[in-house]
């Protein structure tokens, strides 16, 4: 009868040799009632009482139902089963590309004295399939001499992020995508208060959220075109430095705009 009930289930086949799980039921009489259990190896077993031998089929189908459907050996070899982030990260997995990206971008930073520029390089290591990219990456951006009036400017920005990309078309050489993630920035402030000069250096937890179009995406080449916005968890602080103030702190975001090949 378990085999019968069992050839109605084609993702497990029955075998006497080389076997990845093994189904056992039992049926057995406890305080005046009959019981089934069926269990698959290493999981937790299903019981049911039942009163007839149809009964007893009845149970059977639900228990195999059940167990069958959720056997891990099962689910390893049916993506079927899956939800969607567990299939976007088995395709990752097994059939992900990597890259290597380069990228050149303007950052823009609010220093709390005005806006500070100043372009920057960035490189990072990609991994994805379909439409899933995740990734690290780490940039440096630099204020150029007498690029700014203000303050306080910001000489060196130095970052360290992990994140993911989500495009939105997985056919097309061009698709547009969103990403975010969380990093961490070392970040130097400097200013000029009473004819001294102050420095503050601040190593920032943030997240950010990504923006771009990306385009040559079905060759060996790519080039994407991004914009990225940081936000910091807290402010830069240092209650010595005069030039941040009377609180002694200051609010960081920043945005970076540019253009990323990848190979």
């Amino acid at each position: 009868m378990i085999l019968v009930e069992l050839a109605h289930f084609p993702s497990h086949i029955e075998s006497a040799t080389n076997c990845e799980t093994t189904l056992r039921v039992e049926v057995f009489r406890f305080s005046e009632s009959q019981h089934v259990t069926l269990r698959m190896t290493g999981e937790v077993p299903v019981r049911y009482a039942y009163d007839t031998a149809e009964d007893l089929v009845h149970k059977l189908k639900k228990g195999l139902r059940l167990i069958l459907g959720t056997d891990p050996v099962f689910l390893k070899e049916n993506i079927s089963q899956y939800s969607e982030t567990q299939r976007a990260m088995h395709s990752l997995r097994l059939q992900g590309t990597t890259r290597f990206r380069i990228e050149l971008f303007e950052s823009v930073t609010r220093t709390g004295k005005g806006a500070s520029f100043g372009p920057g390089i960035g490189a990072g290591l990609y991994k994805g399939s379909n439409n899933l990219y995740i990734f690290s990456r780490i940039h440096a951006s630099m204020q150029l001499p007498g690029a700014s009036h203000n303050l306080i400017e910001r000489p060196i920005a130095v970052g360290l992020d992990a994140g993911f990309n989500w495009e939105f078309n997985q056919l097309k050489p061009v698709t547009g995508y969103i990403g975010a993630g969380v990093g961490l920035l070392f970040l130097r402030l400097r200013g000029e208060v009473k004819q001294q000069e102050e420095t503050v250096n601040s190593v920032l937890a943030q997240g950010f959220f990504r923006i771009g179009v990306r385009m040559f995406r079905l060759t060996n080449f790519d080039m994407d075109i991004f914009t990225s916005a940081y936000l910091p968890f807290y402010p830069a602080s240092d209650v010595d430095a005069t030039m941040l103030g009377n609180s002694g702190r200051t609010y960081t975001p920043h945005v970076q705009m540019g253009l990323g090949v990848g190979f």
